[in-house]
């Protein structure tokens, strides 16, 4: 994956340079463009990590409101998505405590 950002930053560079005159254009065009390239991948970073994060926060809202209604914790991890030691915890920081099963 990333042999193909780089290719695909080469040719982009390459074209840059073939349009501009004068070194220090050349030089502040491609400084900018791989500014701008490296910015893109830092806010699609923190998208897909604010996206995951809030994924979480789901899955323990659903675990929590399962465990509330007594639901058995092997059955809340199945539907949840969460492992058993975080439906554990889960469970034991709402004051229940159990082990599960299978």
């Amino acid at each position: 994956m990333y042999s193909e950002v780089l290719a695909k930053r080469a040719k982009s560079v390459k074209s840059i340079i073939s349009f501009e005159e004068g070194e220090d254009n050349v030089i502040m065009t491609v400084t900018e463009e791989l500014r701008q390239e490296a910015m893109r991948e830092g806010r699609e970073a923190g998208r897909r990590e604010g996206m995951m994060e809030g994924g979480c926060d789901v899955k323990v809202q659903i675990a929590k409101t399962m465990i509330a209604d007594d639901m058995p914790l092997d059955k809340v991890v199945k539907y949840s998505g969460l492992s058993s030691g975080e439906v554990e915890s889960i469970a034991a920081s709402c004051g229940r405590q159990g082990v599960i099963s299978g």
